[in-house]
């Protein structure tokens, strides 16, 4: 087109800064329709919930069979251990367990943690415990389905 045309179409002049200004307000724009849109469900309070369990799953309910871990605490009163497990058909290296393992409830520190890496397909750890059963939680990571953990752990005393 040549230039007339063009300001018969745009009756005014558009200068660089200006142009530059438009260019980044709209990049800005575009970037935030991205970032939001591209989040991942969320429940109710329109956060992601910081860990599920098998009372509230959240929005993996149709998936947490395979997300909650076997537990089994072993052996007396002297050395006990624990066994957690998990197995599911549904593993690949695209959808895996990051890791398994124990963490303080108050301050959430872990205290024993078994980690996996892609490919794993039964996921199993095994470790001492010697914490009370209302102290502490099991836990298990996916990396596509976050944290589930378990508490009340005396139910599974043998």
């Amino acid at each position: 087109m040549m230039k007339q045309e063009i300001q018969k179409i745009i009756p005014f002049t558009i200068s660089g800064s200006v142009l530059f200004r438009f260019q980044t307000l709209f990049l800005f724009i575009l970037s935030l329709t991205v970032f939001s849109c591209g989040n991942p469900p969320s429940d109710d309070t329109g956060a992601p919930k910081p860990e599920y369990t098998e009372e509230d799953p959240g929005r993996w309910e149709s998936i947490a069979e395979d997300h909650l871990p076997e537990i089994s605490i072993l052996g007396g009163y002297f050395s006990p251990r624990i066994k957690i497990s998990l197995e599911s058909k549904n593993w690949n290296k695209s959808h895996y367990i990051e890791k398994i393992g124990i963490f303080r409830i108050s301050d959430k520190k872990d205290l024993a943690i078994q980690e996996f890496s892609p490919g794993t397909f039964v996921y199993s750890a095994e470790f001492p415990y010697e914490y009370e059963d209302d102290q502490v939680k099991v836990f298990v990571k996916c990396n596509l389905h976050d944290l589930w953990t378990v508490d009340d752990l005396k139910r599974f005393r043998e």
